[in-house]
């Protein structure tokens, strides 16, 4: 027996498209773009999620990767519209929609972390936040590679909050897995369902226009520039990058 009704379970199947798969001229999702462009700002490229996971926290096969902080910009705007559709509401409430998104798929957090950096970021383009330090890292911590993929993306240290590129980019394709599978056969499907439709009409597709001459083929989506040669080095060796202030220790 079916346990999704045929309508909302053609919206599910499309909006949850694989990054690799796009059909620009019947209306892309929104989550599919966001995935797609998650990874060409990341590592330039669009490949199966899995298997981009499983380089970034393997040292030995670490793809190269850059525009790292409109990469993490882009994994948490891409929480915060799940945590809309896990809602059924985009009013009031913003981090509370947020973090009750979070602390549901994405587990091992610390409380508010996730958020704090969200406004960091999305607001100030900066890691500044008043009641603790925030630190992203381009590297995963030390350890066997089975150990990574259970580590928490965000710890807790005594100087702050450091939050791990690449375990949190596999917790975001954790999440979204985890929402879907939720909304196909979990418990609360039925009021998943409900607050998914809800949704989807404002922000589960998107459509693509171009005036170029000739038309844009499929593969022309993405509204990135080109990368600029010769830039600055943003990021110390160690692949990390911290707030220059914050509260008083």
């Amino acid at each position: 027996m079916s346990t999704v009704s045929s309508s909302i379970g053609d919206n599910i199947t499309h909006f949850f498209t694989p990054p690799e798969t796009i059909t620009p001229d019947d209306g892309p999702s929104v989550l599919c773009l966001l995935r797609r462009e998650i990874q060409e700002c990341l590592v330039g490229s669009v490949r199966t999620e899995g298997d981009l996971v499983e380089q970034l926290i393997n040292p030995c096969d670490h793809p190269a990767t850059h525009h790292l902080f409109a990469s993490t910009m882009l994994m948490l705007t891409g929480i915060d519209l799940l945590a809309k559709f896990y809602a059924g509401c985009d009013s009031d409430g913003v981090g509370k929609r947020f973090n009750n998104f979070a602390q549901k798929y994405i587990p091992h957090t610390p409380e508010d972390a996730l958020y704090a950096l969200r406004n960091s970021l999305l607001h100030s383009f900066g890691l500044y936040n008043k009641d603790k330090k925030l630190g992203l890292s381009n590297s995963p911590p030390s350890g066997p590679n089975d150990a990574l993929h259970t580590a928490p993306s965000v710890h807790d240290k005594a100087d702050g909050l450091g939050v791990y590129i690449p375990l949190l980019y596999r917790d975001f394709v954790g999440a979204i897995e985890g929402y879907k599978d939720d909304l196909r056969c979990g418990e609360d499907k039925s009021l998943l369902q409900d607050n998914f439709a809800r949704m989807h009409p404002k922000y589960g597709t998107l459509r693509i226009t171009s005036t170029s001459t000739p038309p844009a083929t499929p593969c022309t989506i993405s509204t990135l520039s080109p990368p600029v040669s010769g830039a600055p080095e943003a990021f110390p060796p160690d692949g990390s990058l911290r707030s220059t202030s914050g509260p008083p220790r």
